[in-house]
């Protein structure tokens, strides 16, 4: 049972580590782009924020249903898993307007 509690909360805290981290990331690679010329940045920058959030949401979806299922109910893999969910989220959001301000400017040019 204990063994059980512990992956729950594991699952939960890589879905908020990967929540938290990813934003970051992403502000890092626009910096790096800014300071020196990198290839294909675009598309990593269109691609790994979105798989991130993804995995992301889906880790938080898992860890919070195994937070819940198990007895007693794990307050730190609820918490983390929340967090971690409504962390990706922001970075799905973001991506998205990302990539509708891209297709803008790529529309205008």
């Amino acid at each position: 049972m204990d063994s059980d509690r512990k992956r729950a909360e594991h699952i939960s805290l890589a879905a908020m580590l990967i929540g938290v981290c990813t934003a970051p990331v992403w502000v890092a690679l626009l910096c790096l782009n800014s300071v020196q010329e990198i290839p294909h940045i675009l598309a990593i920058m269109m691609l790994l924020p979105l798989v991130a959030s993804l995995a992301g949401i889906v880790l938080g979806i898992v860890g919070l249903v195994k937070s819940l299922r198990v007895q007693p109910h794990t307050r730190k893999g609820i918490i983390f898993s929340v967090i971690g969910m409504v962390l990706s989220l922001l970075t799905l959001c973001a991506t998205a307007y990302f990539w509708l301000i891209v297709w803008a400017a790529s529309a205008f040019a």
